[in-house]
């Protein structure tokens, strides 16, 4: 699950869907001319309110739409997205329909309902304060037109107005924001569903096959230990001796690759207690900060025993988890363990942990390493999903399915060339203890 950046001003899909958002807004332009043009030909041919002149008029207003469009078409796309290109937008969509109204007279003041028109689109599309500043835009150049042919009761014709353009601004953008948000936690469900069904397939897959695997490599590997250790090593010779170590290796592996499946797909059903999360993180630091235990830093690089200059940083705030000591010290350990191998270079890895609000906490990994691409991510949590020449694809999915157990929440941040972030949230002591299942 990846978080999305808000943006100024409400203008949040501008920074997730930029340029369809402009789009939507220049064809929306180009559609209301259109729809004014075919309503004051129908006119013209049926002799109901003629004015030919309006009919120009609104000739040379689409003509001027069809130049703006273009000339934002061949901006690049630095220059034509973004908060400042929006705002232009707003403010010629603005400008047309003042022109309209101004050219179409007193008689036609229902073509003020275009500025409602406008104000929903924009509440649709960049929401609640994009929305208010088109209302306070319309006002202003509704009440500029009233001010050119002041009609009678045109002080209360504008207020009354303008009270409906902010009324809508405010209520049709907070709808739009609140669908907005309602998509995105869907989505996010959606992804959690997928998960879950990808986990319970491998699950009934590995009831079936791990045992019935185990049990060959476990013979293999009493076999191959008693002809080594009954025959001299005369008689088997050194190159004989260098294989039969290899096969032990290689079923040692495979062994533990199916112990980590085994427990990677069993129900997690654990005990939780309050658990101070600073010592916890703290004691997997001190063992890979220090070259004398097994894990330390420079045996993690693929085998290659020179310790890499990296600093890790902690930064610890009081909290305290609702959860599994040891199945979180063990989702900790991967993380780190995971940070330290995206690391191509020296740098720092911060890690840390802090209250979130009253009901929840949340502790982080983030490292200066590689970075992951988006199609990475997409796959991130999957099993046997892995870029490393030696890995499982276990570790993070284990992670995942040990803090969903504990009901918490992953979150990753990554930028290729800029390093990743993880944060693990999980309920805070505050909340009730027992048993989660």
């Amino acid at each position: 699950m990846r978080i999305l950046k808000g943006a100024t001003l409400g203008l949040g899909p501008l920074r997730e869907h930029g340029a369809e958002t402009l789009q939507s807004l220049m064809a929306a332009r180009l559609g209301m001319l259109y729809l004014l043009l075919g309503v004051g030909v129908f006119a013209q041919v049926l002799q109901v309110g003629n004015n030919p002149t309006l009919v120009l008029f609104g000739y040379g207003l689409l003509a001027c739409a069809f130049a703006f469009n273009g000339l934002f078409a061949l901006l690049p796309d630095r220059v034509s997205e973004g908060f400042w290109p929006a705002l232009g937008h707003v403010l010629f969509d603005i400008f047309l329909i003042s022109a309209w109204i101004h050219v179409a007279g007193e008689r036609e003041n229902l073509y003020s309902l275009l500025y409602l028109v406008q104000i929903l689109f924009v509440a649709l599309t960049l929401y609640q304060r994009a929305a208010l500043m088109a209302a306070g835009l319309a006002a202003t150049g509704f009440g500029i037109v009233l001010l050119a042919a002041p009609p009678e009761g045109a002080l209360l014709l504008w207020t009354v107005n303008m009270t409906l353009f902010v009324l809508l601004g405010f209520v049709g953008g907070y709808l739009s924001e609140e669908l907005h948000r309602t998509s995105e936690r869907l989505a996010e469900h959606e992804v959690r569903l997928k998960q879950n069904e990808k986990l319970a397939a491998v699950g009934q897959l590995a009831a079936g096959i791990a045992h019935e695997i185990r049990n060959p490599l476990a013979g293999m590997s009493a076999s191959i230990e008693m002809l080594r250790s009954s025959l001299p090593l005369e008689t088997v010779g050194k190159e004989n001796q260098k294989l039969m170590d290899i096969a032990l290796r290689e079923i040692h592996r495979l062994n533990q690759l199916i112990s980590e499946f085994l427990d990677f797909v069993k129900p997690h059903q654990m005990q939780v207690e309050p658990v101070d999360l600073s010592p916890l993180i703290a004691e997997v630091v001190f063992a890979l900060r220090h070259p004398e235990h097994p894990g330390r830093i420079k045996s993690l690089k693929g085998g290659i025993a020179v310790r890499q200059d990296i600093e890790l940083k902690e930064v610890f705030e009081p909290s305290v988890a609702v959860a599994n000591s040891a199945k979180l010290k063990q989702v900790i350990w991967n993380l780190v363990i995971n940070a330290i191998q995206a690391m191509d270079k020296s740098g720092v890895i911060e890690v840390g942990c802090r209250q979130d609000g009253p009901q929840r906490v949340v502790f982080w990994v983030q490292d200066q390493g590689q970075g992951m691409s988006e199609k990475t991510l997409t796959h991130l949590f999957e099993p046997f999903f892995t870029t490393k020449e030696k890995g499982t694809g276990l570790g993070l999915a284990t992670a995942y399915k040990i803090v969903e157990a504990m009901r918490g929440e992953i979150r990753v941040e990554s930028k290729v060339g800029q390093g990743t972030r993880f944060e693990v949230l999980l309920p805070s002591a505050s909340r009730a203890v027992g048993e989660v299942r």
